[in-house]
């Protein structure tokens, strides 16, 4: 769901941070995107609501929001795509938000992963701020295509977040027609505390999302098995990075 702000009659309404005092803003005109960096989500999504006309859309929200752990309070709006100041005019502009959601948890314990396929792992890990490395085995010997066959770190063990686990997996062999197994691999800068990683894959004008997670910088290598004409993204706290064609490993 996208949520809209508009202008009404031809002139644009007061910008966001000036929405709450309505009565002395009426006359302010819109040109600029404003800054919403710091404030809570829940009461600017309150203002857009109740004050906002929607007959044209000015600026989209884009949903789902992005929501990572950070210190401050939970709720609070961290980061913002465009900037603040970014001109506004007829063509609609995007907006895309980071929100904190609090310091969450800050140790994991690691399961077992031997045996399994790796899209099970990869869900299995989504949720946790480990760095997934996969490694495709060069002499795999026994064990099923696709499954991974080894770890770094033991099952059972704690770890804290930003740990690296290598999982050693064998290539798949009954890849579809058309399709194509591969390992996208990504340098994400070294950040301070924890961003929302995604990376999705878009065929055809559509995307489907292979990694949503929040995770430390460091490397990132996921395996996939995609369309031969599809196209990989990796989106780094909110900022969408040049797209890579899938190639066969």
């Amino acid at each position: 769901m996208l949520m809209v702000m508009g202008y009404y009659r031809g002139r644009f309404r007061q910008p966001l941070e000036a929405a709450h005092d309505l009565g002395a803003n009426q006359g302010m005109t819109l040109d600029q995107l404003g800054n919403y960096i710091n404030k809570n989500l829940a009461e600017v999504e309150t203002v857009i609501e109740s004050s906002f006309n929607k007959e044209k859309e000015l600026i989209l929200i884009k949903k789902p929001i992005n929501y990572i752990s950070h210190k401050s309070p939970a709720g609070t709006i961290i980061a913002q795509n465009p900037a603040p100041g970014t001109p506004l005019g007829d063509k609609t502009l995007f907006l895309e938000l980071t929100v904190s959601k609090g310091q969450v948890q800050t140790e994991f314990t690691v399961g077992e992963y031997a045996g399994k396929d790796f899209y099970t792992v990869i869900g299995e890990l989504q949720n946790t701020n480990i760095l997934l490395v996969f490694v495709v085995a060069t002499n795999p010997g026994a064990g099923k295509p696709g499954s991974v066959i080894s770890q770094n770190i033991e099952p059972g063990s704690t770890v804290e977040a930003g740990a690296i686990l290598i999982l050693e997996m064998i290539k798949p062999t009954d890849v579809p027609e058309g399709k194509v197994f591969g390992l996208y691999t990504y340098n994400i800068p070294e950040v301070a505390s924890p961003v929302l990683i995604k990376i999705e894959a878009e065929l055809l004008g559509r995307r489907t999302t292979l990694l949503s997670q929040e995770r430390y910088g460091g490397k990132l290598a996921l395996p996939y098995i995609l369309d031969r004409e599809t196209e990989i993204i990796i989106t780094i706290a909110g900022e969408e990075k040049q797209p890579e064609k899938v190639s066969a490993y």
